[in-house]
Formats: structure tokens, sequence, C-alpha cells
């Protein structure tokens, strides 16, 4: 999360705080810049209840798009909706759910299933 805070933190100036920009192209770029890295973040930790919890600097960045202020005391949720973003945990989530259903629709002598199951035919040659 420190390379998503350093990139949105650079993003501060020129686009979040911009009044003449509107904020469909600033959560454009958010998705653009910002998503991917907070997606790959996301994908590469493991969930537990404690990093299931969004990011205080993904919320920050949403209501900066929205021109809120955090004393307004408005629910992330209801933010990213008004933004129409998803989710980052959730999204993983899902994924790896997608994922989990596709090896399990394969025929077994994939590498990806063999792989997963762990169970390998043949010894490795020297």
């Amino acid at each position: 999360m420190n390379k998503v805070a350093r990139v949105s933190s650079a993003l501060r100036k020129f686009v979040w705080k911009n009044n003449c920009t509107i904020a469909t192209s600033k959560v454009r770029i958010y998705k653009i810049f910002v998503g991917p890295m907070i997606a790959y973040s996301e994908e590469a930790k493991t969930h537990t209840p404690k990093t299931k919890r969004t990011s205080p600097n993904i919320v920050r960045v949403l209501t900066a798009i929205k021109t809120n202020r955090l004393r307004d005391h408005r629910r992330s949720c209801q933010i990213r909706k008004e933004c129409e973003t998803e989710d980052a945990v959730r999204w993983v989530l899902k994924r790896r759910r997608f994922w989990k259903e596709h090896l399990s629709r394969m025929v077994n002598k994939k590498l990806m299933k063999i792989v997963r199951n762990g169970k390998l035919a043949s010894k490795r040659p020297p």
C-alpha cells in the first residue's frame, strides 16, 4: 500500500484537488493508475479479518475525488458506490473463487490442476 499512497499523493495536487476536472474523469484516472496497484497488493497478501478492512488511503483518495471531507462522516461503501468502484478485497476474493471453479472444471491431465492437487505422476529426472 506504500506505493499506492505515493502515487495517489503525487496525483493529489494536479488531479484530485483540481476543481476544473469533473468527478467522472477523476474516477477514470483512479481506475487506470491506482486501481491496478491496489488489486495487485490485495492479491499478494493473505486475507485475515484485519486485512479485509478497506485501507484508509483508498478512502482518502475517493473522498478527494468526490470533493467530500473526512469530517462529513460518510461510509466508505457510500463513497465507493458514488464513484462506481468495487472494493478491492471483495474483487480479489471473487476472482480467486472464479479461478478455483475454473480449475475444478478442468480435465485432470492439465498442468495447473496437477499442480493444485499436488500429485505428480513421475519423479523429476536427475
